[in-house]
C-alpha cells in the first residue's frame, strides 16, 4: 500500500519498513521487493538488506552480501552505513577494507583522501600470509592502471607495443616463492637442486605452480576478498607490476636501469670463455637486490617466473583490457629472465615460453591474489 499509494499517501520509507519486517520472517516476496528497491538506489532498503545479511535475519548470514549493501548505501553518503563499514573493516573484513579503500580513492560517499585510501588498501592485504612454523608470504598491493606493454627496442615477440589496462587491483608476492613456503603449503620433497629455505623453489612445472596456488587458496579462503584466488599472474599483471605499476619510472629492468643493483644475471661467452655476470651461475637468496617502485624484489633475474598465459609469438590481436592471453596453446609464458643469462634477457619487456611440464633449475614462480580467471 505505501509503495503504491493505495489507501494511503505513497511513502517509500514506510514501504521499506513493512517489507523489511516481513522479510525478517523469511517472506520471499518481501525480500524480492527489498532487493529490487535496493538495486534502484533506495538507501533504506540497502541498509536493511545490509543489516539482515549481517545478522542472519530472514536470510542466511552472509558477510559479503552485508558489506555489499552497506557499501552501496555508504556510496550515497549514508553515515550509518559508513560507520558499519568502518567497524567491519577494523575487525578485519577484507571486503569492507577494500570498499573503503576504493571509496576514499575515488571520492564516493566520502571526501577523496589518498592517505585513507592507501591505509585501507594496505590493511586489506598489505600484510604477511602466515603459513605457520614461522614462515609467511609478504604480499604487495598493486593498484589498477594502464601501461605500455612490450618494447620497440627488444625482440620481435615484444611487439606490437600497446597500451594495456589493468582494471582490478591485486596483490603480488614480494619475492619468488621460497623453498620454505613451498614446503609449508605443498609438503613432501623439495624439488630444488640448490637447497635453502630462503632460496627460490625451482624445478617446478607450470602445473606444480598452479597446484601450489590451489592449495594456498583453500587454506586461506577465510582471509581473502570475495571473488579472488591465489594464482599465477597473467603476463600483463606480471609486466605491469615489474614496471612499477602506477609508480613506474620507466626503467629497463625491474627497479632500475643498472642491472647490477636489481638483478642476479649471467654473462656472455666470448671465445669459449664466460665474461661478465654477477651470479656465479647459481641461485641467490630472495630479496637481496634492490626492490622496484612497488617494493617487489627479483622481478629481473635470479629465476624466471611462470605466468598464467599461453605463449603467442607476438601481442597481435590480444585483448588490451585485463588480458589473459590466447585461449589455447602449446607453451606457457615465463618472465623475468634468470641468473644464467645476460642482462638483455632480464629486461621487464622480455618474454619466454616453455612447455607446461618443463622443470628447470632456473624456473620458479611467484603468486598473486587476484580475481579468478574463468
Amino acid at each position: 500500500m505505501y509503495a503504491e499509494g493505495r489507501g494511503v499517501l505513497k511513502d517509500d520509507a514506510e514501504a521499506v519498513k513493512w517489507y523489511r519486517l516481513a522479510a525478517d520472517q523469511g517472506n520471499a516476496e518481501a525480500l524480492k521487493w527489498l532487493r529490487s528497491a535496493a538495486d534502484q538506489g533506495n538507501v533504506d532498503a540497502q541498509l536493511d538488506l545490509g543489516r539482515m545479511y549481517a545478522e542472519g535475519r530472514g536470510v542466511l548470514k552472509d558477510d559479503a552480501e552485508a558489506v555489499k549493501w552497506h557499501r552501496l548505501a555508504a556510496d550515497q553518503g549514508n553515515a550509518e552505513a559508513l560507520k558499519w563499514l568502518r567497524s567491519a573493516a577494523d575487525q578485519g573484513n577484507v571486503d569492507a577494507q577494500l570498499d573503503l579503500g576504493r571509496m576514499y580513492a575515488e571520492g564516493r560517499g566520502v571526501a577523496k583522501d589518498e592517505d585513507e585510501a592507501a591505509k585501507w588498501h594496505r590493511k586489506a592485504l598489505g600484510k604477511k600470509v602466515d603459513l605457520g612454523g614461522g614462515v609467511a608470504i609478504d604480499m604487495v598491493w598493486v593498484g589498477p592502471g594502464s601501461f605500455k606493454m612490450g618494447s620497440m627496442n627488444g625482440e620481435t615477440n615484444e611487439l606490437p607495443m600497446r597500451e594495456v589496462q589493468i582494471t582490478k587491483e591485486y596483490w603480488m608476492g614480494k619475492t619468488e616463492v621460497t623453498q620454505a613456503q613451498w614446503k609449508r603449503v605443498v609438503g613432501g620433497i623439495n624439488p630444488s637442486e640448490f637447497i635453502g629455505d630462503d632460496l627460490p623453489v625451482v624445478n617446478v612445472s607450470w602445473t606444480d605452480a598452479v597446484e601450489f596456488c590451489r592449495k594456498l587458496t583453500k587454506n586461506e579462503r577465510a582471509n581473502m576478498p570475495t571473488g579472488y584466488v591465489y594464482r599465477l599472474p597473467t603476463e600483463a599483471e606480471w609486466e605491469y607490476a615489474a614496471r612499477g605499476g602506477l609508480e613506474s619510472r620507466g626503467y629497463e629492468y625491474s627497479g632500475g636501469d643498472h642491472e647490477d643493483s636489481v638483478a642476479w644475471y649471467g654473462g656472455d661467452f666470448y671465445g669459449g670463455k664466460l665474461t661478465g655476470g654477477n651470479s656465479q651461475e647459481k641461485l641467490h637468496l630472495v630479496g637481496q637486490k634492490a626492490a622496484n617502485e612497488l617494493d617487489l624484489h627479483d622481478m629481473s633475474g635470479n629465476v624466471a617466473e611462470w605466468c598464467w598465459d599461453w605463449w603467442q609469438d607476438s601481442y597481435r590481436e590480444l585483448d588490451t583490457r585485463d588480458p589473459t592471453g590466447p585461449a589455447s596453446g602449446i607453451r606457457r609464458i615465463n618472465r623475468g629472465g634468470h641468473y644464467s643469462i645476460p642482462p638483455h634477457f632480464n629486461r621487464v619487456a622480455c618474454r619466454n615460453g616453455s612447455l607446461p611440464s618443463t622443470v628447470s633449475e632456473v624456473l620458479g614462480f611467484r603468486v598473486v591474489l587476484a580475481f579468478q580467471i574463468q
